[in-house]
């Protein structure tokens, strides 16, 4: 309990990096659903709708490894890290999923591609 008291930090962020990964990864996959893309036309898809339909689950692993980097970064003592900076490349990575979904997202109720 004390490590999740010393890294509460990371604990928040992960979590909220995990649902924007699964919510997203829903929203995006039932709405290729909802408007009628069948996997018949798939090589026509962008790689990035392609990529999140079929393997979006894989993206947790992002959250897990920014956590494990964090948390060896602050533990280690040779290495002069920061707190903020765990709540600074959080957040960035927070935002850099929020836009992948976003934009994927735009991308299926406004198609660009053929």
């Amino acid at each position: 309990m004390r490590q999740i008291q010393e890294h509460k930090f990371q604990v928040y962020l992960v979590g909220l990096q995990a649902l924007a990964i699964i919510a997203g990864s829903l929203i995006v996959t039932g709405y290729m659903k909802v408007f009628g893309t069948s996997d018949n036309d798939s090589h026509q898809w962008p790689w990035v709708l392609r990529m999140i339909r079929s393997y979006g689950f894989l993206l947790l692993l992002i959250p897990a490894a920014w956590a494990y980097l964090t948390v060896k970064l602050e533990i280690n003592e040779r290495i002069y890290y920061r707190p903020v900076w765990t709540i600074i490349s959080g957040v960035v990575i927070l935002a850099a999923l929020a836009w992948l979904f976003c934009d994927s997202f735009m991308t299926v109720i406004t198609p660009v591609y053929p």
